[in-house]
């Protein structure tokens, strides 16, 4: 996912603190190819979003030992108050 870069500033979204979890389901033995990403947004409502998302959804499941990716956007920032 470093590879993914906010369209609007050239860093990755590893670096800028998007990305919250990337794991594998519990239930490993029966689809151990599947990854779950957690990631948020640099802002609600951003005109960019579900292209960034679209994208790390395609680099994820580009992986070889991959078959799908599930892409998780949540709306608050990491460290954010209710």
């Amino acid at each position: 996912m470093r590879t993914c870069y906010d369209p609007e500033i050239p860093i990755n979204i590893v670096d800028l603190g998007l990305v919250y979890e990337c794991d594998r389901p519990a239930e490993r033995g029966r689809h151990p190819r599947i990854i779950d990403v957690k990631m948020t947004l640099t802002a609600p409502g951003w005109r960019h979003g579900e292209v960034l998302v679209e994208d790390v959804r395609r680099r994820s499941s580009g992986i070889p030992t991959v078959q799908q990716a599930r892409v998780h956007s949540l709306s608050i920032l990491r460290g954010a108050r209710p």
